[in-house]
């Protein structure tokens, strides 16, 4: 669990001088001021900050609750599992409920002794959760000499389509263009958006964000893939399988984060275009895009960590093209409900707040659409954000299609599953750089002029 203490504590009394008894005030208080630079705009992180805790105490409450309901449940592993939901449900909670009630109330005072107590529950349940974590590795080493697993697994075989063996050598060529576009595409992208200074703004600056995490989400998994179809080089070993497993779902929350960071890019130019820039600085977009990168390397890189702690017997052949979580973990000789749950838990909570948060953001642009004065100045903005509105809805249909179905939809036939799949990861690639280039003129002027050598007159459309 990240800690959200707000920092820093502004002291409005000097230390007291004990030598000379001149002390004319003992503090008996102390200010948090919340995020410094950002005191007015504070009441707007309210509502990410408490579906944020609402989510950790429900979410954690319920896990305890299943693992003290499920006798199947009391093992080792899952006593540590109650035990860190335990620490989480502290660790957020010596935090947060301040937090909001100086986002909200203003009640930014916090008493000399309670300042200290808070300190003290912050750095020992910090302590308490890296050692609950480490403790954790431990008991997920495999016991072998139960004689419960009957052969260790050092790699897997991935199959490519279930039930289409025989002719999946003819789709070498469909996803070998597919991927060269994709990889084509998004490299001249950042090198007309790096060699046009037109271009240098944030709108384009997530627009290469989004390319550069295009590139790595289709290369980790469609070479692979194009070996299994024309080469028949099916096996996979069983740390390489678990490192594309990582990149996979890491990639794709960092997709789905840029593309809501996008949307509010697209909000703050159409409602304040003349302060764009001066509030999308590089500085602000920097910290944006750390903090979504530190979140979706923790949440998502626990699950091929915890599906890499299973243990996995003699069966090792993949119903897949690549190393997806669940059709991995349905492999192993142990129960797989917790890992399943966490699984969706990760989607839900990084895909579903960024959906809401798209939905909130475009009824934002909405309303400030309608307050424009002429019919041109709100066509031209609902221009600015088709391009984006294109790749979301392709984007979240075929990701939740993907999750929803592989657990829920066992009248699906496999090879649909992983047709999804396959789209999932490699048409948004392949299709974001085509309707960018294609909808905004300033893209085609860029390539025109740098790669074409053509003289651009500013009025073409």
């Amino acid at each position: 669990m990240i800690s959200f203490e707000c920092n820093p504590i502004t002291y409005f009394l000097q230390k007291p001088e004990m030598s000379t008894g001149n002390i004319s005030a003992v503090n008996t208080e102390f200010i948090l001021i919340g995020f410094p630079g950002l005191e007015g705009y504070q009441h707007w992180l309210i509502i990410p900050f408490s579906v944020m805790y609402i989510l950790a105490i429900v979410g954690n409450i319920l896990l305890i609750c299943i693992v003290n309901l499920e006798a199947n449940l009391h093992t080792p592993m899952y006593t540590f599992l109650c035990v860190l939901a335990v620490v989480d449900i502290g660790l957020c909670t010596s935090t947060i409920p301040k937090m909001l009630q100086i986002f909200w109330q203003k009640a930014c005072s916090i008493s000399f002794e309670g300042c200290f107590i808070q300190m003290f529950f912050i750095h020992f349940l910090s302590s308490m959760e890296s050692s609950i974590l480490a403790v954790m590795a431990y008991d997920r080493k495999p016991e072998m000499s139960t004689g419960n697993i009957s052969a260790v697994n050092t790699e897997f075989i991935l199959i490519g389509f279930p039930g289409l063996e025989g002719y999946q050598h003819w789709l070498t060529i469909p996803f070998s263009v597919m991927y060269i576009l994709a990889i084509v595409g998004n490299i001249f992208l950042i090198c007309i958006i790096k060699l046009e200074p037109n271009l240098h703004t944030p709108m384009y600056t997530f627009l290469c964000v989004l390319a550069m995490v295009d590139i790595g989400l289709c290369t980790s998994t469609i070479p692979k893939m194009l070996q299994i179809f024309w080469q028949k080089a099916c096996s996979i070993s069983f740390e390489g399988c678990f490192i594309q497993m990582f990149f996979i779902h890491f990639l794709s929350s960092m997709e789905s984060s840029t593309l809501a960071v996008m949307a509010y890019d697209r909000y703050v130019a159409i409602y304040n275009p003349l302060l764009y820039t001066s509030i999308l600085t590089k500085a602000k977009m920097a910290k944006i895009m750390g903090v979504l990168f530190a979140g979706g390397f923790i949440l998502t890189g626990l699950i091929p960590t915890l599906a890499s702690m299973l243990p996995y017997c003699s069966a090792n052949t993949i119903q897949h093209c690549f190393c997806d979580h669940m059709a991995v973990a349905k492999l192993a000789c142990k129960d797989i409900t917790m890992n399943s749950y966490y699984g969706l838990t990760v989607a839900f909570v990084i895909a579903g707040m960024d959906v809401l948060f798209i939905l909130f953001t475009y009824v934002m642009i909405l309303r400030a659409v309608s307050k424009l004065g002429s019919k041109a100045a709100q066509v031209k903005a609902f221009n600015t954000c088709g391009s984006h509105l294109f790749v979301i809805m392709y984007f979240y249909t075929t990701m939740l299609f993907t999750f929803v179905t592989y657990r829920f939809g066992k009248n699906v036939p496999p090879r649909i599953h992983v047709m999804f799949a396959v789209l999932y990861l490699l048409v948004p690639p392949m299709l974001n750089p085509i309707v960018y280039g294609v909808r905004t003129k300033e893209i085609r002027q860029g390539f025109r002029k740098h790669f074409l050598r053509k003289n651009i007159n500013p009025n073409d459309k």
